[in-house]
């Protein structure tokens, strides 16, 4: 375990690193409830819905600033809308930037995402 037991800020960019679902879980395993900011890019790797919904059910309820790239990763429409699921719980986060270009989620995706926005958003 290499993260401070408090710590608030994790930035983590694995861009064009072929990290698929499996090292995505391994990411998200990691993540310490104490985050308050967390960037995490997963670009132009192999993350599908799989490694998307485990990462949603990990992700710190106390965020506050989230920022999640996932630009053309695998994703289609069910990894946005296990994405979705998460964000209702995350009752602290007031900043919020998802990037999912050349994801193919499609409208059902973008519908998903939408219906679920935390109203603690600026």
């Amino acid at each position: 375990d290499l993260q401070p037991p408090g710590i608030q800020e994790l930035r983590l960019d694995f861009t064009n690193c072929g990290l698929a679902d499996r090292g995505a879980s391994v990411v998200a395993k990691a993540l310490r409830a104490s985050l308050q900011q967390l960037q995490l890019s997963f670009a132009q790797c192999d993350v599908r819905p799989d490694g998307a919904s485990l990462l949603a059910k990990t992700l710190p309820a106390n965020v506050r600033h989230l920022t999640l790239d996932f630009r053309d990763c695998p994703l289609q429409p069910t990894g946005a809308a296990a994405l979705a699921e998460a964000l209702p719980r995350l009752r602290s986060l007031s900043d919020l930037s998802l990037d999912f270009g050349g994801c193919g989620i499609r409208d059902a995706g973008a519908a998903a995402l939408a219906s679920r926005l935390p109203c603690s958003l600026r």
